[in-house]
């Protein structure tokens, strides 16, 4: 394991002494990138947008909630696409893109 700051990591570990504490250990996942953020909004959100007459945020917001909306826990909520990694991102895209096909007929192009 490699610690990017030793010290800061110790003090931290000094305030949790006596304390139970759930250590979890993961590989680091990247975040979306900007190349998909552009695509998304200049794209796939614009295309949808024009056709259904919805502003960008509108948008945005409606396909969140139609694609991320999480009803695991006793309220349901949705997540931010900020939070999505490249692969979570890239699949929240094509489930976008196959549904924009299938019920509003809008052809979005691939990003390449």
């Amino acid at each position: 394991m490699i610690l990017f700051n030793r010290k800061l990591f110790d003090n931290y570990l000094l305030n949790l002494e006596d304390k139970h504490v759930d250590l979890s250990v993961k590989l680091p996942s990247k975040d979306r990138s900007n190349n998909q953020n552009r695509y998304y909004w200049g794209i796939v959100v614009d295309i949808i947008g024009k056709e259904l007459g919805y502003t960008a945020d509108e948008t945005h917001e409606a396909l969140k909630m139609k694609f991320l909306l999480d009803r695991r826990g006793k309220i349901p909520t949705v997540r931010s696409t900020t939070v999505l990694t490249t692969k979570e991102f890239e699949d929240y895209l094509e489930d976008v893109r196959m549904w924009a096909s299938k019920f509003l007929n809008i052809s979005i192009p691939n990003p390449e």
